[in-house]
This record gives C-alpha cells, sequence and structure tokens, in this order.
C-alpha cells in the first residue's frame, strides 16, 4: 500500500467512523435519551483487513433535551503502520417528527500515523434517523449521515524532508441499524467516503446505556 494511499485511508475511516452522535440523536447512532450516556466497543473491516485490525472505544453523552455529546478512540493496525485517531464532536437535535428526526452534526478528529504523519479531519454533516418499536423493550434504529469531510495530512519530516502538507474536502456518508433494549444495544455498520478509489468499510458495534 503506498504512504499516501494508506494516509488518506485512514484519515476517511476515521472521519466517517466519527460521524455518529449521542442523546435522543438516533439520526446519528446512539440509542440514548436525555441525560443518559453510553459505552461501547466496535470493529470496522476496511477492505483487506483482518478481523481486529481496526477497532474502537467510543463513549456518548445526552446532558440537555437535544444536545448530544461524543467521542472515541480508534486504533489501526495493518501489518504496515499503526495509527490511533482521537475524535469528539456535538450533534443538535432538530424538531423531531416522531418516529424520526434530523440532527445536524460536526466533529474533530486526529489521527497519528506511526512514522508517517498525521492526519486532521473536520466531517460535517447532517443524520437521519427513526425509532421503530418491535416491543416493550425492543427498538429498531435505522439512522443515515451523510457529511462534507475537510481533512489536512502533515507528513513526517523525517520520514519525507520538505514535504508540503495536503488539503483536500470530501463527501462521506455512513450510516446503520441499531437494535436497542433497555440498557444494551449492537448493530452493523457502513461507511463510504467518495474518493475516487476506496471501497465502503463495514462494520459491527456495542454497547450499554448507563
Amino acid at each position: 500500500m503506498k504512504t499516501k494511499t494508506q494516509a488518506g485511508l485512514l484519515a476517511a475511516l476515521a472521519a466517517v467512523s466519527m460521524a455518529t452522535a449521542a442523546g435522543a440523536q438516533i439520526c446519528v447512532g446512539f440509542p440514548t435519551g436525555d441525560r443518559q450516556f453510553t459505552l461501547g466497543v466496535g470493529l470496522l473491516f476496511p477492505q483487506g483487513a483482518q478481523a481486529g485490525d481496526v477497532w474502537h472505544v467510543e463513549g456518548s453523552a445526552n446532558p440537555l433535551g437535544p444536545l448530544g455529546l461524543f467521542g472515541s478512540v480508534t486504533f489501526f493496525d495493518d501489518g504496515l503502520a499503526g495509527a490511533q485517531s482521537y475524535a469528539a464532536g456535538v450533534a443538535w437535535e432538530l424538531v423531531p417528527v416522531a418516529p424520526a428526526g434530523a440532527c445536524p452534526t460536526a466533529s474533530v478528529e486526529n489521527v497519528d500515523l506511526e512514522g508517517v504523519g498525521t492526519a486532521f479531519a473536520i466531517p460535517v454533516g447532517i443524520g437521519f434517523g427513526a425509532d421503530v418499536p418491535m416491543s416493550r423493550t425492543v427498538s429498531l434504529n435505522p439512522y443515515l449521515v451523510p457529511a462534507v469531510i475537510f481533512s489536512r495530512f502533515d507528513p513526517d519530516d523525517g520520514l519525507f524532508p520538505g514535504a508540503d502538507s495536503e488539503s483536500e474536502t470530501d463527501f462521506g456518508v455512513s450510516g446503520g441499524v441499531v437494535v436497542s433494549f433497555r440498557t444494551f444495544f449492537f448493530g452493523g455498520t457502513v461507511q463510504h467516503v467518495f474518493d475516487g478509489d476506496s471501497d465502503p468499510t463495514f462494520g459491527v458495534r456495542a454497547g450499554i446505556r448507563l
């Protein structure tokens, strides 16, 4: 894998993987209610990667009505280089039309590519989702989050002496379905950045509500 391609892929994965938020805003991926918290873990399966190569821990909070806060740490290891991604963001639920809703969301991510450089991304988008009760204790929550991703890559001076930083703007989308119980949730995800040479990334995640 070329260094530039590897860096771009990791940055894109980080950006889209955190295009989610908390709160009653299931439209961006977390089934939390007012003044609830979530803790969870997830696995991503990029093209050519093995299970466990890309995984993350996540947390979210809904401190006040429509306001949602979230953050995560994602770990990458493709056998060539390791990386960590740190992300945090916010979402705000617009007036919902039950059982659906829409939530503007934005986040900031920093990816440290071991021995290669650093990537910085800001995804800005809006999520759409629904809460479909299946029983008194189980609900089905599909969601979709299109986003514009502003990113910048700064190469390591030791590896690329004199190399310039690179900036670009891409369009991405993430989505999935969450199966939510009283205190537990799990689901599948799909993420894609339309940069011309990337493949969709699928994943699974699970967590608890506190």
